[in-house]
Formats: C-alpha cells, structure tokens, sequence
C-alpha cells in the first residue's frame, strides 16, 4: 500500500514540476497542462462510468471520446490565435464537443433500442 503511495506520489509531483516549472516558458500553448488533462480526462472517464452499474452503465469509448473532445475543444481560442485570427470563445467549441457528444449518444442508443423500457434515459 505504500509502496503504491510513493510510486503514484512521485509520479503525480513530476507532472505538478512539469506543469509549474517546463510551461512557463511555453505559453500560451502548456503543453505538460495538455497532457496532464488528457490523461487525467481519460482515467477519470473510465473511472466514472465504472461505478454506474452496469445495466444503465453508459458506453465507456464514448465516454471517454467525450471527455477528451471538450478538454481539447479547450484549447481551442489558442489556436486560432496561433493561427492569426481572433480567439473568439471557447464556449462555442465546448458546447459543440458536448453536443456533438450528446447526439451521437442518442443514435448510439436508437440503433440498439431493443422495447425494454426504462434502460435508455439513464444510459445517456
């Protein structure tokens, strides 16, 4: 148990010196940020559909899919100014990653709709 302590602790304070220390001098992109978000995002996800039980349990790549698309759509002013253009809001990219996510979780759910009511709704 400690040992897993230690091994996790160490990795988590490299990622905190990655993130304070090596992205200081790479703004306005982060990439250490990126990553770490990517990566938490990606855990997390998995983590939170594995507690749903399984009868209502939503579908995990989607999940994950979704989590990264609007953890990414976060970086999406970034770009654009990279690029030379206005930042614009990131809300607008947010909302299409969510809603894009949204959508496709609802075709997921008519093409398998098999008559058993009250599974569906909790799914998504």
């Amino acid at each position: 148990m400690i040992r897993t302590r230690v091994i996790v602790g160490s990795i988590l304070a490299l990622v905190v010196a990655g993130v304070l220390i090596a992205d200081n001098g790479l703004a306005p992109w982060f990439p250490f940020l990126f990553l770490a978000l990517m990566v938490l995002g990606f855990v997390a996800g998995r983590e939170l559909v594995r507690l749903i039980p399984e009868q209502i349990r939503p579908s995990l790549p989607l999940v994950q899919v979704g989590v990264l698309l609007c953890l990414i759509a976060n970086w999406y002013p970034t770009v654009r100014a990279w690029r030379g253009l206005a930042p614009g809001s990131v809300w607008d990219a947010v909302i299409v990653a969510f809603t894009f996510t949204l959508l496709t979780a609802f075709l997921r759910e008519m093409f398998l709709f098999t008559g058993e009511t009250g599974q569906v709704v909790p799914r998504l």
